[in-house]
């Protein structure tokens, strides 16, 4: 008869001591515990190991590099250009013609017949005002002149496209001045 001998196992099944295989192959194998063959303790698998539920290990994500200095942003764009208007009040005396027009930059010398680089351009005869419509442009250069005068045209300027502008005509075809309003 035999007696019930003890088997040792190590990590995940597998025998520590070499002799202990003959006592597993000659009986039945019970939660690492070998019993004798000729007493029926009913069947006795060995058991599949449950699974555990494991807490998942936290992977380390590295860290990512500090960012690269980016340069700075060029500032926006101004704002497009509004449409402004430009007044013109004539006080000259009766029968003189005033004339106006808008220019970009101011040419060195300027044409009332061909108004070369005019954006805008009007005219009036004594005591009729009238104005320039200025669009599409952030600045620009107004020559005042009097048909038929002697005298100098006037410039003025550089004005901002950002509000409405007036001036008035004082005086004659011989003398005559402009001012603001």
């Amino acid at each position: 008869m035999a007696t019930p001998s003890i088997m040792i196992l190590g990590y995940l099944g597998v025998p520590l001591l070499r002799n202990f295989y003959m006592v597993f192959n000659q009986e039945k194998l019970l939660y690492g515990i070998s019993f004798r063959s000729d007493i029926d303790y009913g069947p006795t698998p060995i058991p599949t190991p449950t699974p555990t539920s494991t807490t998942p290990t936290p992977t380390l994500t590295p860290t990512p590099p500090p960012p690269h200095p980016t340069p700075t942003p060029p500032p926006p764009p101004p704002p497009p250009p509004q449409d402004h208007t430009f007044w013109i009040s004539n006080h000259l005396v009766r029968g003189t013609i005033a004339q106006v027009a808008a220019l970009r930059d101011r040419p060195d010398s300027w044409n009332w017949l061909t108004k070369p680089g005019a954006i805008a351009y009007g005219h009036s005869s004594a005591h009729d005002g009238f104005n320039l419509q200025i669009s599409g442009v952030y600045s620009y250069w107004i020559v005042f002149g009097v048909a038929e005068s002697t005298e100098q045209d006037k410039w003025r300027g550089r004005f901002d496209n950002k509000q409405d502008y007036c001036y008035h005509y004082t005086g004659n075809e011989f003398k005559w001045d402009v001012f603001p309003c």
